[in-house]
């Protein structure tokens, strides 16, 4: 029977092994689920504070755009006021000088019936 208990004793052992070597795998399994759990948490977190960053830099951004606009306009504004200035100054003098053109007109034949007439001279 001395045989029969070593026999026996080893099988113990080795289910006992089994066993251990199976918690061993499971407990491995629960690592690695935590694992990605934590590493799925802390996407989310970094992606979160990504869409934080990006909102902010969106917002400043949209800020200092509605800031230059509003600094184009006004520059716009005063550049447009200084022109109607100026032709209302000049005015007068502008018409005049259009009427001068429009009724001092001298008449001259253009260059193409020059040469046309030239051409009929010599021949």
């Amino acid at each position: 029977m001395d045989g029969k208990g070593t026999i026996n004793a080893l099988l113990k052992a080795e289910k006992d092994a089994k066993l251990v070597v199976e918690q061993a795998r499971q407990e491995r399994k629960q690592q690695l689920r935590r694992a990605q759990t934590e590493a799925n948490d802390e996407i989310i977190s970094l992606k979160e504070a990504a869409s934080v960053e990006v909102k902010a830099a969106d917002d400043d951004f949209k800020s200092r755009h509605a800031d230059d606009m509003a600094t184009r306009e006004e520059e716009t504004r005063v550049a447009l006021a200084e022109v109607d200035q100026l032709a209302e100054a000049n005015k007068e003098d502008v018409i005049k000088q259009l009427v001068e053109w429009c009724t001092n007109v001298e008449p001259v034949l253009h260059e193409n019936l020059l040469l046309q007439l030239q051409g009929e001279k010599t021949s």
